[in-house]
């Protein structure tokens, strides 16, 4: 058996104490030590309550996820001696043995940085990431929808909703790039820890799920699209007019999407729509 090593958890908080009730109850069932530590981004507009943390980080403004996490980083490398940090959204929820199944990988792998579990839609049970591809062809990432693989598989990058990261790693690594804010930073982190010789897997037997909106909310397209700009400039050098193309070409293949949809359903027909109508508004704006 494994020595058991306290584990830094960090939960990102935004606008949902009930949702981060939810989620340390369950990394508290977990059976495995862990250190709670919420990042409230919303703490400048009022208090969290007691919502069963160890600890509270309150953010003066909303710091998105790279500066929100960045303060947990700060936060687990300089005031404790743990030699993982559990790194999550709100909308998480790690189940079983999730946990000690991440832990037990990086235990045996000392050369491997970061691990993450497959993620389902709690709402569906679909596989929602098996991990994340970068295809430079195509200026695109992508998450995988089925495993690699039944044992732990290298992956460039991982969902930053679940992320399990070793110290040496981390310190190696450094912190969140607070330009992206949200969406993009965790593939920006990945791939730095990948050039410093620090591999991402996905751990196929730890399972997490996460609360999903059917339609996306209109900041995503914005900040995904600018981020897919400044993330693949700041990574491969691509220029502007490279990544712009590559937008167009998702708009139009989000546009056929609309238009195979038409003959369907009249709710899945609007929510279409809708869709295309923000990614084009987002996009262009990003």
């Amino acid at each position: 058996s494994h020595h058991r090593p306290s584990v830094y958890a960090a939960i990102l908080h935004w606008r949902n104490p009930d949702a981060v009730l939810r989620c340390i109850s369950h990394l508290r069932q977990s059976a495995y030590p862990v250190t709670i530590t919420v990042v409230d981004n919303s703490a400048h507009e009022g208090s969290l309550g007691d919502v069963g943390a160890d600890a509270i980080i309150p953010m003066a403004t909303n710091a998105g996820y790279a500066g929100g996490m960045t303060a947990a980083l700060r936060a687990w490398l300089n005031q404790t001696s743990d030699p993982f940090a559990l790194l999550l959204t709100q909308d998480v929820i790690m189940h079983g043995a999730a946990l000690e199944e991440l832990v037990q990988v990086l235990q045996m792998n000392p050369n491997v940085g970061i691990a993450g579990p497959v993620v389902l839609e709690s709402g569906t049970g679909a596989i929602f990431s098996a991990g994340g591809v970068i295809r430079r062809s195509l200026t695109q990432i992508r998450q995988l929808r089925v495993p690699r693989d039944k044992e732990p598989y290298p992956v460039e990058w991982i969902d930053g909703c679940a992320m399990l990261i070793r110290r040496a790693a981390a310190e190696e690594i450094g912190e969140f790039d607070e330009r992206f804010f949200m969406y993009y930073e965790e593939v920006d982190y990945c791939v730095r820890a990948g050039t410093k010789g620090w591999p991402t897997v996905v751990v196929p037997q730890a399972i997490a799920s996460q609360d999903k909106d059917a339609l996306p909310a209109p900041h995503y397209f914005y900040y995904s699209s600018r981020n897919r700009y400044l993330f693949w400039s700041k990574n491969y050098g691509f220029s502007g007019f490279r990544v712009f193309t590559s937008l167009v070409f998702d708009a139009l293949r989000l546009l056929r999407w609309s238009l195979a949809g038409t003959a369907r359903r009249a709710t899945d027909r609007t929510l279409r729509w809708r869709s295309l109508v923000r990614h084009l508004r987002g996009s262009w704006r990003g």
